[in-house]
């Protein structure tokens, strides 16, 4: 025997709510913990109910995918960014539809690709915020959208963009108090490219603050290429530090190459976009690392854009504390 296919009217005379209350709550507008909203849900599944995304499309205008903009899954970051934004995007009833940016060029293609589609809003993890050319369009355009891993966004359509990130100044703070709990005073920062601009300005700025209220040393910038350099001579750093995974892995074996012993001959810390201590498991020991809680960061995102999506009052940016990860390769250098 047939099936028969469960309609919102259904679930709106099972639940014993008008039709209209139903839609909110598969919308996910409105609050989402109360008892009319869990007996709709219950409903729903009880009926089997599957709403119809082309039908609400053509009569929003838009449909209920959220879209994602992310730099590389390749970046376990992004990719644990990525998990968390579905789960969560999953329980306001809503789907993800995911583009690759990674550049300003690429990020306004993306944009433009879920635009195309009418996505209901978007989360974004840009190069740089403060310069990005994707995110003037969504301000052009009024779509809804957050910042995920980057900082808040301030510009002339939008007025502050919203964002949710790792704590860049607890970042630093960690970093500091990490590398003196160790007994270094000097730190080299390498360039890390996967890490966005905004977000890696501001912890350079709070990090230079920190140390010369400590009076160490300012931090020894640069990039891979001139490591071998870097490390030569009486003023080298005994730390490390980088601020994405695929860099932290190229680092690890640039050291190797180079006959340095971690953390024999040089400490190493990872941070903002590594995820867990064994990040280059066949490249022992483990990393020290001060972690995104890339968790929460997807959580909070689509919170906050199913609140923009609804209409409801501006909300407040997020700065989340970053986690801390001892690891192996902090010990005290031998000099």
């Amino acid at each position: 025997m047939k099936r028969t296919i469960a309609t919102i009217r259904d679930v709106a005379v099972h639940a014993g709510v008008s039709v209209s209350t139903v839609s909110r709550v598969i919308n996910g507008r409105g609050p989402t913990h109360t008892e009319t909203t869990s007996r709709v849900r219950a409903v729903i599944a009880e009926l089997g109910f599957r709403p119809n995304p082309a039908g609400r499309a053509l009569k929003s205008a838009r449909s209920d995918c959220l879209g994602v903009v992310l730099p590389a899954l390749s970046d376990p970051c992004h990719a644990g960014t990525l998990a968390a934004l579905e789960s969560a995007a999953c329980g306001y009833g809503r789907g993800v539809m995911i583009a690759c940016g990674g550049g300003d060029d690429s990020e306004c293609a993306a944009v433009e690709r879920l635009l195309a589609h009418r996505v209901s809003g978007m989360i974004l993890t840009v190069c740089d915020a403060g310069r990005s050319d994707a995110l003037a369009m969504l301000d052009r355009e009024g779509v809804p959208y957050v910042l995920a891993h980057n900082l808040p966004r301030r510009s002339a359509e939008s007025g502050v963009g919203v964002a949710v990130a790792t704590d860049p100044d607890a970042a630093a703070l960690l970093l500091v108090d990490a590398m003196t709990g160790h007994g270094h005073r000097v730190v080299g920062n390498v360039a890390s490219p996967e890490q966005p601009a905004d977000w890696a300005c501001r912890f350079a700025d709070t990090l230079d603050r920190v140390l010369r209220a400590r009076d160490l040393p300012p931090v020894l910038r640069f990039d891979r290429s001139a490591l071998r350099a870097a490390l030569a001579g009486p003023g080298a750093p005994s730390l490390l530090w980088c601020g994405g995974a695929v860099t932290a892995q190229a680092l690890l074996r640039d050291l190797r190459d180079l006959g340095r012993m971690v953390p024999g001959d040089i400490a190493v810390i990872a941070g903002e976009g590594v995820v867990a201590p064994d990040l280059a498991p066949d490249l022992a020991p483990d990393l020290a690392v001060i972690a995104s809680p890339t968790g929460a960061i997807g959580d909070r995102a689509v919170e906050l854009l199913i609140a923009a999506i609804a209409g409801d009052d501006p909300v407040a940016s997020v700065l989340l504390p970053p986690q801390f990860w001892p690891g192996q390769t902090l010990g005290t250098v031998r000099r």
